[in-house]
């Protein structure tokens, strides 16, 4: 990722942090709800500012190389319940109601292993 790459909240939520800190160089942590928080580091240039609300898709900073990085990249992390996981697979709440509610709509979309077998 080239430094100067806009980077954007991946969802509606509050800034809690926009600072400069040690190995994280510039960052920003945003949470979303009760439950989740997404933490983005190593930034060039931070554009927002704690206590501010963003919506999903909202430029909140740059990437760059600051802190302990060996070249430019962003550093991506989601927290639930003050725990790192996976953001590959997390599974948020907005995650968990969306797929909740295309079940309740769709016949057999809970099915997935069913439909993925009969394909």
């Amino acid at each position: 990722m080239p430094q100067g790459t806009p980077v954007l909240s991946v969802g509606d939520g509050e800034v809690v942090v926009a600072k400069r800190s040690g190995a994280a160089g510039y960052y920003v942590a945003i949470r979303h709800g009760r439950s989740y928080t997404t933490r983005y580091m190593h930034l060039r240039k931070i554009l927002v500012k704690p206590g501010q609300k963003v919506k999903r898709g909202d430029r909140i900073a740059l990437s760059g190389n600051t802190g302990r990085s060996t070249g430019p990249h962003l550093h991506y992390e989601v927290w639930i319940n003050q725990q790192a996981v996976n953001p590959l697979t997390a599974k948020t709440a907005a995650y968990r109601r969306a797929d909740r509610l295309r079940s309740s709509r769709i016949p057999g979309a809970g099915q997935r292993d069913c439909a993925a077998a009969t394909v």
